[in-house]
């Protein structure tokens, strides 16, 4: 055989032989790495989570919970009552027309009960309750058509509320001007901010069954979730790197299971915290979440910003609309300064965001 053949040969043979005992090392080394991504950032949660719970914004123990805890709290008793009731009526009432007649006396009854509490939870904007009840309701009665007509008109008036407040942020973010490092094939220099993609659904569909109206009974609206998304005038920017989107989906998650949701992708893979988990270890990628993380709160509000990422949550309740979580991503501020306007300090989209993104109520 030609020596060149088996010499080639022999050196696959080899690369192969490496490969196989260098892949177990490999696939260790990956897994670590994921292991400590996924312990930074349930890390970054809970150092979060903590910082809210001694902010202004606080949730009660309802609000806090997880939202099959809340619903097994709520329809169980309701539920059990009425099997109740059910047995008692055919263990006690032998004519079954007697039996119909008591039965449905007390579903009236329970469903005025219901009703009420469903309206005290939807106008206080805790749609996860109100939800609940929404579904404990007897579908074969008028409460559950009533209570759903009723949720339709508010997220209705909640739709169109957050996207006009979307757009009067829109027309003042792009009034900004800025002092930008060149990126790319971008020029840099004194730059905007332009709307790429204007204020809009990310589902036109959700918005046309909204303005439908119910078509069923039992029927509960989906907030059509909003976005806006921005480049900088010389187009260098990343598709989606600088937008903000708006959501208001909170019947089957309460506000704790919302936060906690938003808290992840902040503290997701955005490459900061991965290079110095890489480079630096733990304590170190710790300790810069630590100084990057601020937070602004009211008694209704709360907002989580990272200087590092340029990434923002907020979550605002708003009576009845709900609570409106809104995520941002500032992507440009990395390398953009507001530019002075005869002499004052410019506009800084991040200071508006906060300033201007509170959505009134009716």
């Amino acid at each position: 055989m030609n020596r060149r053949i088996v010499s080639q040969r022999r050196g696959t043979l080899l690369l192969v032989l490496i490969a196989i005992g260098l892949c177990p090392l490999l696939c260790d080394w990956a897994v670590a790495q994921q292991d400590t991504q996924q312990a930074f950032q349930k890390w970054a949660v809970e150092y979060a989570i903590a910082q809210q719970r001694s902010s202004k914004f606080q949730l009660d123990e309802q609000e806090d919970m997880n939202f099959n805890d809340l619903y097994d709290k709520i329809w169980k008793p309701w539920d059990a009552a009425l099997l109740k009731f059910r047995h008692w009526l055919d263990d006690n009432v032998k004519d079954s027309d007697e039996r119909d007649r008591r039965w449905r006396a007390g579903l009236e009854q329970r469903d005025q009960k219901l009703l009420a509490l469903f309206r005290d939870n939807f106008r206080r904007g805790r749609h996860s309750e109100a939800w609940i009840y929404h579904s404990l309701l007897w579908y074969e009665l008028p409460s559950q058509g009533v209570a759903t007509r009723e949720a339709f008109d508010v997220y209705n008036k909640s739709y169109e509320a957050v996207k006009a407040e979307m757009e009067a942020f829109a027309k003042l973010a792009v009034s900004g001007q800025y002092d930008c490092t060149p990126r790319g094939a971008g020029t840099g220099g004194r730059l905007h901010l332009v709307v790429v993609e204007g204020v809009g659904p990310a589902s036109p569909q959700h918005v046309a069954e909204l303005k439908a109206g119910p078509q069923d009974p039992g029927a509960w609206p989906h907030f059509p979730s909003l976005q806006v998304v921005f480049n900088l005038s010389d187009d260098s920017e990343a598709p989606w790197n600088n937008c903000i989107t708006a959501d208001i989906r909170h019947y089957d998650r309460t506000t704790g299971d919302v936060m906690r949701a938003g808290l992840e992708w902040m503290a997701g893979r955005w490459g900061v915290y991965e290079v110095l988990l890489a480079e630096k270890g733990m304590q170190a990628a710790q300790d810069a979440f630590r100084r990057n993380l601020s937070v602004e709160s009211g008694a209704d509000s709360i907002e989580f910003r990272d200087a590092a990422t340029r990434i923002g949550l907020s979550l605002q309740r708003v009576r009845p609309y709900g609570t409106i979580e809104m995520r941002k991503h500032w992507s440009f501020m990395n390398r953009c300064t507001p530019a002075p306007v005869d002499g004052a300090r410019g506009l800084d989209a991040r200071e508006a965001a906060t300033k201007t993104l509170r959505i009134p109520a009716p």
